[in-house]
């Protein structure tokens, strides 16, 4: 009788114990494959990788980018630095470094994302220094462990932990943060949480 009893109890706490397991392992385990672009045309329309898909920048006319974006991609690859060198080579102000950050909220998430004014269209490279920098550095930290030092400074260690985590989001692998990065990236809100940028509308 006593017996029974404690394995009846001993099975419902295992029990108990894989349920709890489950409801917090699942999402964690979503979130580490790598993003399908059927998923990401789902979210937000996208259905390549490519970085000539961007719309043009505020006062380029189409045909402009869309030279400007081959060359670049011709030279650099399907990625960040080939969108950062045609934003260079089309605007006399030259590309729009992030600067600050935006807090996105989500139910029991608070993510940060690198920006400039109101856009989070925008750029970062080795030799920015900026809190944009260090919430990048946040996210792979947390999202990737690389085990950065949160300075704000974007150099050889920053460089060498965003062109980690491109590679496993299967993406432009060029240590350069931009759009197509900013998308595919895993973003940090808290806790465990780490969430695809496309999955948060960004």
């Amino acid at each position: 009788m006593k017996f029974s009893k404690l394995t009846h109890r001993g099975m419902l706490a295992a029990t108990i114990a894989l349920v709890g397991i489950g409801l917090f392992a699942s999402p964690a385990t979503a979130e580490e494959r790598t993003p399908d672009p059927a998923d990401i045309t789902a979210v937000t329309g996208v259905t390549t990788f490519r970085v000539n898909d961007l719309a043009a920048p505020n006062g380029v006319n189409d045909t402009t980018w869309n030279v400007a974006i081959d060359n670049a991609e011709a030279t650099f690859g399907s990625g960040d630095k080939a969108y950062l060198e045609a934003l260079k080579s089309v605007s006399l102000l030259g590309a729009t470094y992030c600067d600050s950050y935006e807090n996105i909220t989500r139910p029991g998430a608070w993510y940060k994302v690198p920006r400039t004014g109101n856009t989070l269209n925008c750029v970062l490279e080795a030799g920015n220094n900026s809190s944009a920098v260090t919430v990048l550095q946040q996210t792979l930290n947390r999202c990737y462990g690389r085990g950065l030092v949160e300075d704000g400074a974007f150099g050889n260690a920053t460089y060498n932990a965003l062109m980690y985590a491109q590679s496993v989001e299967g993406i432009g692998v060029d240590g350069v943060y931009g759009p197509t990065t900013r998308a595919y990236l895993k973003w940090w809100g808290g806790g465990s949480i780490c969430t695809h940028g496309y999955s948060l509308g960004i």
